[in-house]
């Protein structure tokens, strides 16, 4: 038998409201959107097509800025560069004919011709008393957030070639 208590308030019984079924949907589709946004890995951007570092040609690899230095990583080997040892830093259609007639051991010499867009990052830098060059290609459009970023952290100007000239 029941007592009074019990008739007045009879034992609730789980029914999903329809707010809380509209959170758990909202809930589910916002993670499945996040999801959806992680950004897959991108291609590397750059490749190495010249220097006197032990990386194969054409090696393709990411430019990573930090604070204390510029480092290029392919899946075979990493450079790191630190801005102290920097001498000369181009951005340009071709290698500049000073540093392609450097005098140094070349692993991949440096490409010859022109282009009609910058697309060879230079950096001549001076490690254990000897210069060495890495020389990277890489498309104007993934250049352009590095620019300022590498001269931000180097306090060093990056030797940029007009190209609109002659488009």
């Amino acid at each position: 038998m029941r007592n009074a208590a019990q008739r007045r308030n009879p034992p609730r019984r789980f029914r999903p409201s329809s707010s809380g079924a509209a959170v758990l949907v909202a809930w589910v589709l916002a993670a499945a959107v996040a999801a959806g946004k992680r950004k897959s890995p991108q291609p590397p951007q750059f490749r190495y097509v010249g220097g006197t570092e032990e990386i194969a040609a054409g090696c393709p690899g990411r430019l990573e800025v930090t604070s204390q230095a510029l480092t290029f990583r392919c899946r075979t080997a990493a450079v790191r560069v630190p801005y102290s040892a920097i001498v000369l830093m181009d951005y340009r259609s071709n290698v500049r004919p000073q540093v392609a007639k450097m005098n140094l051991p070349w692993k991949v010499p440096p490409p010859r011709g022109r282009g009609k867009k910058n697309r060879y990052f230079t950096v001549v830098f001076s490690a254990a008393g000897t210069t060495r060059v890495l020389v990277l290609e890489v498309l104007p459009e993934n250049m352009q957030p590095y620019l300022a970023e590498i001269e931000l952290q180097s306090d060093k100007r990056i030797d940029v070639m007009r190209h609109d000239a002659y488009e």
